[in-house]
């Protein structure tokens, strides 16, 4: 551009942020190329919490320069410097860090066109940048936030007719003002530029009149109407100003009335503030002197658990150093038996590798052995003497099964001989005193036989055959067998009582005989079940069943009547 230009240069504080802190902050900064009055700062100062970008109010600022293009690019190449400062109520406020940012960059940024702004006739550049915040109130300087800074260019154009007219209307009105007052306050006027001082005008009040004889001008009725006028100014000044003088005067009198009246007052109230004063005093002296003797006990308390704290702490620390010096011994003596151990376990498993070789190789022997085995045992099966010892071991097997089977068999031959014998002495000593015969028993002929002790295999049969009847006999004997009252006295069954029978004697001694009967059946059914010939299903034992559940309802209707 040709000439000087009418720019204006405003900038914007927009935002800060804090990262090491929160206080409430505010902007300051004053820079010469823009002229400033007096240094610009936002208001109020707001609150900055850390980590929180925070927008400050009334931050923007204009500034109109009447500037070259050349001489304001070489203005703005000094950085502005924009200092961040801390409100606090307990403190004075203090910068906690400044911020140094280059305007000349502005000139490189684009033109922009707006149409709200029709002032500009060029345009304007805008200039939008975030600038950390150094620290000023650490020693060593830091980053402790950051601050976005705008920086607006306009150009305004060139000056205008109005602008440049206006520089001679001054000059013009300044003139006639400074010739008005180069003239002699006579030819003074109300409507001058300036009044004269009030100690000019007593000085012209005292001076003569101006002689007016060889003056044209002055012998003019004006200059007498002027004359006379000043006369009587002057003259009304002098009494306004007696009149001021009585004012001051009763005015005086008054304040000092009134400033006497104030001052007793004060007196008065002075002297009671005092005494109640005095009164304090004495009660801040008592409460002092309690505190001195409060902390006076308080100083040889703290004296005494000063001691009382080193003398625990040096028995601490000699304990510490016991409790150290024995946990070292403890790691020195655990370290050493680690060692042991571990010497231990090694020389192990060296030994198991040694038995795990061994028992490696006593594997594969034993599986080679265990493959010739079985190559021997193909060739031992398929010889002749393999399967006649095969044979011979079956044979044997039979022979021991046909032993054991005769034993049992011979067992219980001798079993039931005894039973035999027995039952059929019992049925001779019963039949003795009775006169009608009974039914033979087929088996007693040969009960008391003697048997041979030892049997061949062919008699197994007969043997087997000649039980089974004698089973059948001692079944329909025992169901058709009713035993006398006689039989009882020799541990035998016992009949079961009839009613309206016996004596009270007899009936008492009931209930020992059914239950001796009853004891007596019980054994027999064992005996006869542990024999392994009968079983629960056989006739004899569903008979001797009978018999058992008819005694045991007998032995209870007995019992009761003995009660």
């Amino acid at each position: 551009f040709v000439g000087p230009h009418i720019w204006r240069v405003s900038i914007e504080v927009r935002s800060v942020r804090l990262t090491t802190r929160n206080a409430n902050v505010f902007v300051a900064y004053s820079y010469g190329p823009l002229r400033q009055p007096r240094p610009f700062r936002t208001n109020p100062p707001t609150l900055a919490r850390r980590n929180t970008t925070v927008y400050l109010p009334h931050s923007f600022a204009a500034y109109t320069l009447l500037e070259t293009d050349s001489a304001l690019r070489d203005a703005l190449d000094e950085p502005l410097r924009v200092e961040l400062w801390v409100r606090d109520i307990y403190r004075k406020d203090g910068p906690i860090g400044f911020v140094e940012a280059a305007l000349a960059p502005v000139f490189d940024r684009p033109w922009q066109e707006s149409s709200s702004m029709p002032s500009m006739v060029h345009g304007f550049r805008v200039l939008d940048q975030v600038c950390p915040i150094v620290g000023s109130d650490t020693p060593e300087p830091r980053k402790i936030g950051a601050l976005r800074l705008l920086v607006f260019l306009e150009d305004l154009g060139l000056p205008g007719q109005a602008a440049v007219a206006a520089v001679p209307a001054v000059a013009a009105v300044s003139a006639p003002c400074r010739a008005r007052s180069a003239s002699p306050p006579a030819a003074a006027s109300p409507n001058a530029c300036g009044s004269a001082p009030l100690s000019a005008g007593r000085a012209h009040s005292a001076a003569p009149a101006p002689a007016v004889a060889g003056d044209g001008a002055a012998a003019s009725p004006a200059y007498a109407a002027a004359y006379e006028l000043e006369i009587w100014r002057r003259a009304e000044e002098d009494k306004f100003r007696a009149y001021l003088v009585e004012q001051e005067a009763a005015m005086k009198d008054r304040v000092e009335e009134e400033y006497r009246q104030r001052e007793a007052a004060r007196s008065e109230e002075f002297q009671r503030t005092y005494s109640e004063l005095r009164g304090v005093e004495a009660k801040v002296r008592q409460k002092l002197q309690e505190l001195q003797g409060r902390e006076a006990a308080i100083a040889a308390e703290d004296a005494r658990s000063s001691a009382q704290f080193d003398e625990e702490r040096r028995r601490a620390e000699s304990a510490c150093r016991e409790r150290e010096e024995a946990a070292r011994r403890q790691v020195a003596e655990a370290q050493q038996e680690l060692e042991l151990e571990r010497g231990r376990a090694r020389r192990l498993q060296e030994r198991i590798a040694e038995v795990e070789d061994d028992l490696a190789a006593a594997q594969r022997r034993a599986g080679d052995l265990e493959e010739q085995l079985e190559e021997a045992q193909l060739k031992l099966a398929k010889s002749p003497l393999a399967k006649a010892q095969l044979e011979l071991e079956a044979a044997r097997l039979q022979l021991r099964e046909q032993h054991s089977h005769m034993q049992a068999i011979m067992a219980s031959r001798d079993h039931f001989r005894g039973k035999v014998e027995e039952l059929c002495a019992r049925l001779l000593d019963q039949q003795v005193p009775q006169a009608s015969p009974q039914r033979p028993v087929p088996a007693t002929a040969d009960c008391s036989r003697p048997m041979p002790q030892q049997c061949g295999t062919a008699e197994v049969g007969e043997l087997t055959s000649a039980l089974r009847r004698i089973q059948d006999d001692l079944a329909h004997l025992a169901r058709e067998w009713d035993p006398e009252p006689s039989a009882a006295a020799r541990s035998g069954p016992l009949p079961l009582p009839r009613a309206g029978s016996g004596r009270p004697s007899d009936m008492a001694s009931q209930p020992n005989e059914a239950g001796e009967h009853l004891a007596w059946l019980l054994r027999q059914r064992e005996e006869l079940l542990d024999s392994g010939v009968y079983t629960r299903d056989d006739p004899v034992l569903r008979a001797l069943e009978e018999r058992i559940r008819a005694a045991s309802m007998a032995r209870g209707p007995a019992a009761a009547i003995g009660q």
